[in-house]
Order: structure tokens, then sequence, then C-alpha cells
């Protein structure tokens, strides 16, 4: 079963929340779903991620763990998503295994929860080929297999009764998972929209196996 990441009904009911500080804001943390492959099969497929930024090599891919090519945390006024991704990856070679495209990404995120009941759906891969101009989208969902009962009808959220409250953590990814891309060397433009935000874009080439 696939749903959408992440649901606004757990970030409501987040793992950690502090009351109120004299600001009058409040602090909400997600916590990443356990995914069906935290370990992820691309490490089988491919073992060591093959690319030219030794921080990327072992991306905890599918949780929200800081990892050593997290971005920056901006400071605790920040709002908004930050994004890095390796300056360029390689290709397998064809006669790899369960040959495989991984292009990981690690972001961090802080947004006003007012903002995420606005504008509801799932944070969302941008890719734009730099020669084509063609861009490719890809909403980056929870890949759980266990088939769930959806829970009850409720009330829909009022986004004003979040004012001053927001989501805060850290996420990994694999662009190519998310994203169905052109197994070929070419250069992409990639951002990450959600909930009214969009992340800084960042650049990255995918090249043949040396």
């Amino acid at each position: 079963m696939r749903r959408l990441w992440p649901p606004l009904s757990l970030i409501a009911t987040c793992v950690l929340c502090f009351s109120a500080s004299a600001s009058g804001s409040a602090l909400f943390v997600y916590r990443y779903p356990p995914a069906a492959d935290v370990t992820s099969p691309r490490d089988a497929k491919v073992g060591k991620i093959m690319t030219d930024d030794d921080l990327f090599e072992h991306v905890p891919f599918d949780t929200n763990k800081q990892s050593a090519c997290s971005p920056a945390d901006p400071g605790i006024e920040w709002r908004g998503l930050k994004v890095r991704v390796p300056s360029e990856v390689a290709l397998p070679k064809k006669n790899t295994p369960h040959f495989a495209l991984v292009i990981p990404l690690c972001g961090i995120y802080r947004i006003n929860l007012a903002q995420a009941i606005r504008f509801p759906g799932p944070l969302t891969l941008i890719v734009t080929d730099i020669a084509t101009g063609k861009t490719y989208r890809g909403p980056i969902v929870d890949r759980d297999p266990n088939i769930t009962i959806p829970p009850p009808p409720s009330p829909p959220l009022n986004a004003s009764a979040f004012e001053g409250v927001f989501s805060s953590t850290y996420f990994n990814v694999d662009v190519a998972s998310y994203v169905a891309l052109p197994l070929q060397p070419s250069r992409y433009r990639l951002k990450v929209e959600w909930a009214g935000y969009q992340s800084n874009e960042v650049t990255i080439a995918v090249v043949h196996h040396p």
C-alpha cells in the first residue's frame, strides 16, 4: 500500500511535542515512518553508491536520521527545505545484477504546520534535464507493503489552530527510486517542494561508470 508522506495526521500526533515557549510557538517533530526497506535493497543491488563525494557513499535511505551528507540546520527561526546531492553519480555497469541508478539526496525541513494543512500533499521531488528542459516529478511516499485499514473519517484540521507550530526533521532518499529517470548520462537540476515551500536547487551529473 502506498501512502502519502508525511501524513498530516501523523504530524499532528507527533513523537515529540513541547509546550509553547515564551514566543508562543511550539515544536512538533515528525519521525519518518519506518519503511519496509530501511536497510535499503539498493545496498544489495549496487553495493557502495557510485559517487564522487565520500559523504554520500553510505546514505541511510528512507530514514529521518541526520547523516554526514545532511545540510546544516540554519537555526530555529528558519522555515523551509534544504537539500544536498553529490555533484556526480555513475551509472552502474550493465552487467551489474539488478542494474539500477541510485541518486542519493539528503535534506532537512522546518515548516509551519498551518502551511502543511493549507497546502496538503506529499513532499515532491522535481528533476529537470538541463539539456532538454524536460521535467520529472515524483512524490515521496511511504512504500510500506503491509495492507493497513484506513482510519475512520475525521473533521478536517483547522489551519488557524496550528499557527506558530512547526514540524522539523531530516530526510534521506534515493531520487531515482521515486522519479523515473532514463538510464543514460544527463545533467539535472533538482529541488523539493512541500506545503508551499521550495528547497534550494542543486545540480547533479549522471555519468558513465569509470
